[in-house]
């Protein structure tokens, strides 16, 4: 039938959406156990790409090209905490627009973080575009602290908005979007009946929120949240209302992987 709309892409029995670091990989990428853990989750990514009615797919503050080499297999990545999705056949990830002016102000910020003395040494900014990453795993003290304040002081004249996780401090773009709302738009493209949302750090808690609304308003019939430990445990104080708790990346792999048989 000519002009016809096309129709939707048929809906998945499962999606299983995880964030990386922290989650189904070490922290850090300088883990003594960082090399098997990556193949040890590229493996996992095989299984599920290969099971029926399955959908694996990535959400990570990591750019979206950087984590599909790390998966291995072509599946839905959204990177930068939202901000870029990269589809999984496609070459280059899209970036989630945002008007000029915000545009303008993340440029403006940048420009004053490469002034030179503002980040205290053992600090590294990422430009990832629409927004920017500060990283401080391992900066401590009193002085560090405060020029850590003077910078999100600044990112905040500059109309940005700070987003702080274990580690990392990133300063967006007023309209760019969380993980939360990247899950949403995988949950539309694919349309499941079941829900696995797994992260482990702050950051994650927007697609635990969206992943019980989505349940409670039966738009999924089923619903698993899985809160990652970790030694430095960020989300503790929200294991009590997940449904399962995971000790470390490699327990979390493992039951990712049971609720895809299932």
């Amino acid at each position: 039938m000519t002009g016809a709309a096309p129709a939707p892409p048929p809906a998945v029995r499962t999606l299983i959406v995880t964030d990386l670091d922290g989650t189904v990989l070490p922290p850090t990428q300088g883990a003594p156990d960082w090399t098997g853990q990556r193949d040890a989750l590229r493996a996992l990514s095989r299984r599920l790409v290969a099971l029926p009615g399955v959908a694996p797919a990535v959400v990570t503050g990591r750019r979206a090209r950087n984590a599909r080499a790390l998966v291995g297999v072509p599946i839905w990545v959204v990177g930068s905490h939202g901000a870029e999705t990269l589809a999984p056949h496609a070459e280059d990830a899209v970036p989630h627009p945002i008007p000029p002016k915000e545009h303008d102000r993340v440029r403006a910020l940048a420009h004053a973080l490469a002034e030179p003395g503002l980040c205290p040494a053992g600090m590294k900014v990422e430009d990832k575009g629409v927004m920017l990453a500060l990283h401080h795993p391992g900066v401590r003290g009193t002085a560090a602290s405060e020029r850590l304040e003077s910078v999100t002081t600044l990112a905040r004249d500059h109309g940005l908005r700070t987003v702080r996780g274990r580690g990392w401090t990133e300063y967006r773009a007023a309209s760019c979007p969380d993980k939360g709302e990247a899950l949403l738009g995988l949950v539309r493209r694919c349309r499941p009946r079941r829900l696995l949302v797994a992260g482990d750090d702050i950051g994650d808690l927007a697609m635990f929120e969206v992943a019980r609304v989505l349940w409670e308003r039966g738009q999924i019939e089923e619903c698993v949240r899985v809160a990652v430990r970790g030694p430095e445990g960020a989300l503790r104080a929200y294991e009590a209302d997940c449904e399962f708790v995971a000790d470390d990346p490699a327990d979390c792999r493992e039951r990712i992987l049971r609720y895809g048989l299932s």
